[in-house]
């Protein structure tokens, strides 16, 4: 006979026999190697968050180890033109109710100066409802985040990014904050 569990001086019955739910695996030696997947013409490698998991650094080091950052400084001295066209013919899409064109919303914005600052605006709110992807990307690939902005922001000619992030995710715009720091240090 099993003995009870004790909290304290109390006791709350005794521990017969513990069930385990899941899935029985072969032994770490025997697993295979996992295959990458690939989802109609996509494929892993085709991913631009990478670490939404967080399985991975999030900092600098880690973020350069993905690809962050990779070729950054090329595209942006392509110009503003050759940005927007790229950003056209991919095809993106805003994520807002119309799906309005990435490429030419952000053609707007590249008018010729007018004497009037442009600003890029990031809502990291996430108020749409059952939506889970701004705090992720944040709290886990914060660098591909300014990568886009900095991107962005050259294309369309702004003079700076305001990236609204809710009060709830403190630690979201600290880890934030870190990683546009961390790109100030090295941005050559």
């Amino acid at each position: 006979m099993a003995s009870p569990i004790f909290l304290g001086s109390r006791a709350f019955g005794a521990v017969t026999r513990v069930a385990i739910r899941g899935t029985a695996t072969a032994a770490p030696t025997q697993q295979k190697k996992p295959e990458k997947t690939s989802f109609g013409n996509l494929k892993d490698s085709d991913r631009i968050f990478t670490n939404l998991y967080g399985r991975h650094d999030y900092r600098l080091k880690g973020a350069l180890a993905r690809g962050d950052w990779y070729k950054t400084k090329e595209i942006i001295l392509k110009g503003s033109e050759w940005i927007i066209n790229e950003v056209r013919t991919s095809g993106l899409r805003g994520r807002g109710g119309a799906g309005f064109p990435a490429g030419m919303k952000w053609s707007f914005m590249s008018k010729p100066f007018d004497g009037r600052p442009k600003y890029l605006v990031v809502n990291a709110d996430e108020g749409e409802p059952g939506t889970c992807k701004d705090r992720e990307i944040m709290r886990h690939d914060p660098h591909k985040l300014i990568e886009g902005c900095l991107i962005a922001g050259v294309a369309m000619g702004a003079r700076a990014a305001y990236i609204y992030i809710r009060g709830e995710f403190y630690n979201e715009a600290c880890i934030l904050q870190e990683a546009i720091a961390e790109a100030y240090k090295v941005r050559d």
